[in-house]
Parts: structure tokens; sequence; C-alpha cells
């Protein structure tokens, strides 16, 4: 199950005594400060997604990353691409030496050394290809990505419950520039942020290794 909206509004009235002054948030009043929450919470690489709308040809050098995606190397989980004749080949690795070696490699480019991509690195929100491709490929790039527009619900599943609403608060008292609230919630928001990206079930070292 995901966090719903309403749990989050009925989190800040409580926390801010506004049930005992009759006043409590509703509609949009906190999307704001929770998109904030949900934002700084996506960067650590938690929310994954799919992307298959991009293609290559035989006069391309790059992927695009995903819109969604985030602008961090570590935010391309795997690309794999498909032949024409729909043969679907090994996720691509991550060229040793990164940029700087994509770059060597490229010196003497031309449509004789094109050939079946095999190899990856990103810059600039961009993924370059190593050999660079000799045919017509359907890409599936695997991503981290930034959380949706607050209207169309909240991604998180339940164990981010604590960390949304506390995130959600200390971005609201910062708004606020509360210094009060941000030295009571900054701590409980930061403390469960931690706990949260400690069971991330993963290791980034060996993404697209």
């Amino acid at each position: 199950m995901t966090i719903a909206k309403a749990d989050i509004l009925t989190f800040a009235d409580a926390a801010m005594g506004n049930t005992e002054s009759g006043s409590t948030y509703s509609g949009s009043d906190l999307d704001v400060p929770i998109h904030l929450a949900l934002q700084d919470l996506a960067k650590m690489h938690c929310l994954k997604a799919e992307d298959t709308a991009q293609s290559l040809t035989s006069s391309s050098y790059y992927l695009a990353y995903p819109s969604a995606a985030l602008s961090t190397e570590q935010a391309i989980i795997s690309v794999v691409l498909t032949d024409a004749s729909s043969v679907r080949g090994a996720p691509l690795r991550t060229i040793p030496g990164g940029w700087y070696e994509y770059n060597r490699l490229m010196q003497n480019v031309s449509s004789a050394t094109r050939g079946v991509p095999k190899w990856r690195v990103c810059q600039d929100r961009k993924i370059y290809l190593y050999p660079a491709p000799n045919d017509t490929y359907t890409a599936s790039i695997w991503h981290f990505k930034r959380h949706q527009a607050l209207a169309s619900g909240v991604e998180f599943p339940d164990e981010y419950d604590m960390a949304v609403k506390f995130g959600t608060l200390y971005y609201l008292h910062l708004l606020n520039k509360d210094t009060e609230g941000l030295a009571l919630w900054g701590p409980q928001y930061a403390q469960e942020r931690e706990r949260m990206r400690l069971q991330i079930p993963r290791d980034l070292g060996m993404i697209g290794s």
C-alpha cells in the first residue's frame, strides 16, 4: 500500500495543534512541503521505473536519460538493447575509466568501427554507447526516478510513512522560517531518512558493472 495524503494532513494537524484550535489542513494546504519531502526522499535512489520509448539507429551515439530520471550516474540501473530481429542483448556494462576512456575510444570512430553496443557511460543526462551502434535497436532503460507530481498520488509505500510525515513538517517549518520547529523536526526527519536509506536493498556500487 502507498501513503495517503489525507493521513499526512491529519498528522500535521495533530503535530501543529490544529485540532484543538478547530482549524485543520485540507486540500492543497501542504502540497509544497509534502512534495519537497517526496522529492528529497526520492534522491536516495529508491523509486524505480522503466523507459521503453527510445530507439537507436546506425547514426546514433547515445540515448537520453528518461525525462523522470534523477541526474546522477547511478540513476541508470540498466540499459538493454533489442535488435531489429527481436534479439534481446545483455545489459550494457559501464566503461572502466568513464567519460575520459569513452572519448579516447571514440577518437577514430567511423562506419567501420560501429558495432553492437556492449558498453555505456553517462554524461550530462545522456547515455553514450560503445561501440557506436551499427543498426537499429530499441532500448529498455531501468532507472531511479524523481517523484511524480503530488496530484498523481504518493508513490512511497507504507514503510516510508514516518519519513514522509516528518519531512513534511521539516519543510513546512523551513518555508515558514520557524527555527523552533526546525530544531524539533529537522533531527527527526534526518534520522528517519537515514534509517530508510540504510534499508534500501541494493549495492549501488554494483549497478552497471
